[in-house]
């Protein structure tokens, strides 16, 4: 699922989504509450400023890759886990073949394709996300 363009006025849960990954990577969107003002527009203005994006205040493809990409930290993540590495997680399984959506919920979907892909991979299948993974995962995102 291709992620909305947001912009201020926008409202909804994919602003919600939005504020979160914000306020997990430490840029302060005000509350959250699903609707894109102007706090959420300047915290989104300061992350692609970081990012080295163009600065518009808009939230369309190349902002949300770089929010899916921000945490690289790669933590292990478990069924239940919800925040921004679990959308990283999520849009490297994707370039990897696997049909998510890119939520930040790591639900059973998740869960399942990171399963595959370590049982592809020939690394022991738990479906947590741990060094070994992160490992393959990173590898391949080198290698494309």
């Amino acid at each position: 699922m291709a992620q909305p363009t947001l912009q201020r006025g926008s409202e909804g849960p994919a602003v919600k989504d939005l504020q979160r990954a914000l306020i997990e990577l430490d840029f302060k969107p005000g509350e959250v509450d699903g609707i894109f003002g102007v706090y959420t527009q300047s915290a989104v203005k300061s992350f692609q400023t970081w990012a080295q994006i163009v600065v518009d205040g808009i939230v369309g493809p190349a902002t949300w890759e770089k929010l899916d990409l921000a945490d690289m930290s790669d933590p292990m993540l478990r069924n239940g886990d919800e925040r921004v590495a679990v959308r990283g997680l999520q849009r490297r399984l994707t370039a990897a073949g696997f049909e998510l959506e890119i939520d930040g919920r790591f639900g059973p979907q998740t869960e399942a394709a990171v399963r595959a892909f370590q049982e592809r991979s020939g690394i022991d299948v738990d479906g947590i996300v741990g060094p070994q993974t992160w490992e393959r995962l990173n590898a391949l995102e080198q290698a494309g």
